[in-house]
């Protein structure tokens, strides 16, 4: 039985480069050399998909030809990517309501220079005599094109082993592998589940990534879960701890449907830090943070302007140990913006090095979460405070932080709608919430939510590349550096390096553990009384859990939030699975925005041709 190949290009990408180690050449896809396919040609060189720029990309080192098949009235194949002839020829109107005959008087040489005047629309015949023996081609198969034509032709021409072909339908994909099981397709299947929609499609075939991973010459081999040990036993003898979450007021002046703090409370009573608990939280960083000279404090609530004051003691007595210990403080605000004025603004812009804005985008899903507890919505207070405070800052070092929830599904809309208003930073993230709350997300939502991240990854490459393009946190992935890979391996640091300080002093691994008492690991005054939950946390990292081990995102999400894991299945080490779903989704699309980017041969509008998810 003959067997389909497929050219899981997308996935191969997402594969190979997510790991921050070398990959070495043995253990690549593919043991050749690295093949070059250029995208209608050398076409700044020469016409695009023209003979002369398929000669002159293989002048400058091409060994694949991509060319665009489109049809004549009369059923002939050409190279043309664009489905009327307006742009790259003299000619007008559609390809596909000309004749042959006429097709080829046109001049598809003149709009481009003067010197490749009289040029013609080549036939895919004529592009497969002349490249015969020359360069091995990637078919881009356009809607309407007769497969039979085109598969009779490929075999006269012998091109049956030196080719693979992409289709924009899926209709003619389907039409293909029925005909010519023998030659090779390329699909856009970067998770799993696409992955498994494919190889349903091509039964009986196969993926070549099967066979791959059963030879073990797909991934690269980790090296790193002999090392993690040594690693994490050093980082508790150290006992280092580098940031801080300062609980400013355990108090909000709205009452946001899904807050994990419970207005504030933090599942006890609401109270406000004084000045003497926050300097204390401060003696203790800068006492325990050895040999390391930048130190992290956030702001937290709560709404920490309804204590702005001790704010301003707390950052003032900061600066005074800055010089006396030779240490550097990043603070961080968090702010509903309620109590945002220019006063504040001044402050937030001269002492922190960030600050993060809560809103959830469109102004009806941000007033049916974030209400004040009259219910009434803070949209149109909070907004233009919040843009210009990011304007302020020249649209750097802040971020505008939401949350979409199972009532804000189209959450890609939130997200953009942030960006047409002039943001820059923007992060909108899933809601973590019990399934009992009717906004919490369900596994029955994921479909639609991988369906969102996809629109919203084609968006940006859009906008990118139009020039307005915008940061969104969750896609932001540093391929080329970021923390050293045991740090990835072994988490945020939560309940190690980086504590929460309660109000009223009490330490706790982080911020959404604090009100949970039997997480208590000390306080400002005694330091550290329970050393076992340091050591537990310290012991977590991704080689102890089992969900982990084999994930490909590792390196990336670091294992997940403990807090949910432990909200969840009650075990830090048993991550909250629909986190993992959408995590991994996240990678891929992040890494397929950086692919898409970086192939400038690709257009923006390429993209929304594509069926199939990122």
């Amino acid at each position: 039985m003959k067997r389909h190949q497929i050219l899981l290009l997308h996935i191969a990408t997402s594969i190979l480069v997510l790991f921050p180690f070398p990959i070495h050449a043995h253990k690549m896809m593919y043991q050749d050399s690295i093949e070059i396919v250029v995208h209608r040609g050398a076409n700044h060189i020469a016409p695009e998909n023209t003979i002369p720029s398929a000669l002159a990309a293989l002048k400058h080192g091409a060994g694949w030809i991509e060319v665009d098949v489109r049809k004549s009235k009369d059923n002939i194949l050409y190279n043309l990517h664009d489905e009327t002839l307006d742009r790259t020829t003299n000619g007008k109107g559609p390809i596909q309501d000309m004749l042959s005959k006429d097709i080829e008087k046109l001049d598809a040489g003149s709009w481009f220079s003067s010197r490749f005047t009289g040029i013609h629309v080549p036939r895919i015949a004529e592009m497969l005599d002349t490249l015969q023996g020359k360069a091995h081609i990637f078919f881009d198969v356009k809607r309407g094109t007769p497969i039979k034509d085109l598969i009779t032709l490929v075999r006269q021409k012998g091109y049956e082993n030196k080719s693979f072909f992409w289709f924009a339908d899926s209709e003619m994909l389907k039409e293909f592998i029925k005909i010519a099981p023998e030659m090779k397709i390329k699909v856009n299947a970067s998770n799993i589940a696409a992955l498994e929609k494919w190889m349903k499609i091509c039964t009986p075939a196969y993926v070549e990534t099967e066979e791959l991973k059963r030879e073990e010459a797909l991934f690269t081999e980790d090296i790193y879960e002999d090392y993690i040990d040594k690693f994490t036993k050093e980082k508790e003898q150290s006992g280092i701890v580098k940031a801080m979450c300062l609980h400013i007021a355990h108090d909000c002046n709205l009452a946001c449907k899904y807050c994990f703090a419970e207005e504030g409370e933090y599942h006890g009573r609401r109270a406000l830090m004084s000045a003497e608990v926050g300097k204390k939280a401060l003696d203790f960083l800068v006492a325990n943070s050895g040999k390391r000279r930048n130190l992290e404090v956030d702001f937290f609530g709560g709404e920490p302007l309804m204590n702005f004051g001790v704010v301003k003691e707390i950052v003032e007595y900061g600066r005074q140990l800055e010089k006396e210990h030779d240490k550097l403080f990043r603070f961080t605000m968090t702010t509903n913006g309620v109590l945002l004025n220019d006063e504040v603004q001044e402050f937030v812009n001269k002492e922190c090095g960030n600050v993060v804005l809560s809103v959830d985008g469109r102004k009806e899903v941000h007033d049916m979460m974030r209400p004040f507890r009259n219910g009434q919505g803070s949209y149109d207070l909070i907004m233009p405070k919040f843009k210009k405070i990011a304007d302020s800052r020249n649209q750097v070092n802040y971020y505008v932080r939401g949350t979409f929830t199972h009532n804000n599904l189209d959450f890609s809309k939130d997200v953009l709608s942030l960006a047409d208003l002039g943001y820059k930073q923007i992060s909108v993230e899933p809601v973590v919430a019990d399934e009992s709350e009717d906004y919490a997300l369900r596994e029955e939502d994921l479909p639609k939510i991988y369906e969102e991240y996809d629109k919203l990854a084609v968006e940006m490459i859009k906008r990118e590349k139009e020039g307005r393009g915008f940061n969104f946190f969750h896609f932001m992935v540093d391929l080329t550096g970021g923390p050293c890979v045991y740090k990835r391996l072994s988490g945020c640091g939560c309940g190690t390096e980086y504590l929460a300080v309660t109000p009223w002093g009490d330490f706790y691994p982080c911020h959404q553990f604090v009100g949970h008492e039997e997480f208590i690991m000390g306080n400002v005054y005694e330091g550290i009384k329970t050393p076992d939950i340091r050591h537990m946390f310290n012991e977590s990292n991704v080689y102890s859990k089992d969900k982990c081990k084999d994930c490909f995102c590792k390196f990336y999400c670091s294992g997940g939030c403990a807090a949910n894991a432990y909200n969840f299945n009650h075990d830090i080490n048993n991550p909250y699975d629909i986190g993992c779903k959408l995590q991994r989704k996240r990678v891929e699309c992040a890494v397929m925005i950086k692919c898409a980017l970086a192939d400038e041969g690709v257009e923006a509008a390429d993209y929304g041709n594509i069926e199939v998810h990122c």
